[in-house]
């Protein structure tokens, strides 16, 4: 039976996913004329419509609904949702994956590289076609099953994008939790529609599931989501020995000293929440200011912490989400008549006005680095110039495809005084930083002055 209803799929839907491939080549090959990456907007409208041939596949013989009741109940529904899989493997999934290879060998200039972008392609079309399948076994009309499916991930990409924990430096945890839930839930769905007949079921789990997706992000207090993504740490117990003070006087901005940092690291302030002694809690998020300021450089990175918290008459208690980052790559690149020599960055030194120069720099890297540090230095005896750094809160362990491939982006500029002539002499020192451990500390903070 399951060859039977596989074989009857592929003479009624052949047609269909011929004109999908056409499509999708035809476009991804002008964009590849227009030099333009493989993630445009238009692909992803395609990839919409592979999205939409499975539901079509499923409402063949749709399991709700009297127009097909009498063809579809002598057949056993675990054969029929074989069948099912079994044509949306061979006749969407592998035709999408083997596209995608043809289309991103131009771009990572290998068959490797090309494999891997069609792979995690691949795996987000699956992720985002489990969800729609459940639906679409749900409701017996397609135009049902395909607006029901708009409206949920629609609710979803809001809640994503809205949510404030997403701004953190675990907005991809936030997201890997919401997504399992939404594949467990869909899974189980399936099951229940196929196997068991339990539609009602079904619809009140698809709903639950889809209401903790889109509230997961509020609910769950900022600490739990932070001691989920210690256990992620790299090298968990290297931050024991760091101590973190307060002065015994302060004013705003408060600098918090931190001592006990083993060589070559620094540490990341990822969010504060501050207790003050009337009982009120303020959040502090170096993350969002990031975000703010994207690529600027800030003040150089030293042993401190600095918060700002509004003046008040008692002791305050700060609680700190801290991130031990380590240096994982230095690169000491000179100067040269105006331009940067050494690769993998690269730039130039223009005049800014009669007393100071400024020095671009940019870099061919896989993904611009989370965090890094940047000086500009005289040689040969290293005198610092300008210093600056820029760290994101991005903990994300796996890549996308977005950064499968190489590419080059201004990633700091800096300034020094003197004549553009005087850049022959510099040299620009790049460190890059990972994360090591995410820990926590509790400050006892002293009674504040000043204003903010």
């Amino acid at each position: 039976m399951i060859q039977h209803i596989f074989e009857k799929d592929c003479r009624l839907l052949w047609p269909y996913v011929g004109a999908l491939i056409i499509i999708r080549m035809t476009i991804m090959g002008l964009l590849e004329l227009m030099s333009r990456g493989p993630n445009e907007f238009s692909a992803r409208l395609v990839d919409l419509a592979w999205l939409v041939l499975p539901m079509m596949v499923l409402q063949e013989e749709a399991l709700e609904g009297m127009n097909q009741d009498w063809l579809v109940r002598p057949i056993p529904r675990r054969d029929l949702l074989a069948a099912k899989f079994l044509f949306i493997t061979s006749m969407v999934l592998l035709p999408s994956f083997l596209v995608g290879i043809v289309n991103a060998e131009g771009v990572a200039h290998s068959l490797r590289g090309a494999t891997e972008f069609a792979a995690w392609e691949l795996l987000v079309r699956v992720a985002i076609l489990l969800p729609c399948l459940a639906i679409a076994s749900i409701f017996g009309s397609l135009r049902v099953a395909v607006g029901v499916s708009m409206v949920v991930f629609l609710a979803c990409f809001l809640s994503a994008y809205t949510n404030t924990p997403l701004t953190f430096s675990f907005g991809w945890l936030v997201k890997s939790v919401a997504s399992g839930l939404m594949l467990a839930s869909a899974a189980i769905v399936l099951l229940l529609t196929y196997l068991w007949r339990k539609r009602t079921a079904a619809i009140v789990l698809l709903a639950a599931a889809v209401l903790c997706v889109v509230i997961v992000g509020r609910v769950v207090p900022y600490a739990a989501w932070f001691e989920l993504l210690s256990r992620f740490s790299a090298e968990r117990g290297t931050s024991r020995n760091i101590v973190v003070t307060a002065p015994v006087h302060g004013t705003t901005p408060l600098t918090l000293q931190v001592t006990g940092l083993p060589p070559n690291t620094r540490v990341f302030n990822d969010a504060s929440r501050i207790r003050l002694a009337n009982g009120e809690v303020v959040t502090f998020d170096p993350g969002a200011e990031w975000i703010a300021a994207r690529n600027f450089l800030r003040a150089p990175w030293e042993d401190r912490i600095t918060l700002r918290i509004p003046p008040v008459s008692g002791p305050a208690t700060a609680e700190l989400f801290l991130t031990l980052m380590r240096v994982s790559a230095q690169y000491v690149i000179p100067v040269s008549d105006g331009r940067l020599a050494d690769q993998p960055c690269r730039g130039h030194a223009y005049r800014r006005d009669d007393q100071t120069f400024e020095v671009s720099l940019t870099c061919d890297f896989p993904e611009r680095p989370a965090c890094y540090s940047a000086a500009l230095e005289r040689m040969p005896g290293g005198e610092p110039l300008s210093t600056g750094s820029s760290c994101r809160p991005n903990y994300q362990p796996f890549g996308t495809p977005a950064i499968l491939f190489p590419k080059s982006f201004p990633l700091a500029s800096l300034v020094g005084a003197g004549s553009r002539d005087d850049s022959k002499d510099l040299r620009v020192v790049l460190k890059i930083y990972e994360p090591l451990e995410h820990f926590t500390r509790q400050v006892n903070l002293p009674v504040m002055s000043g204003g903010l």
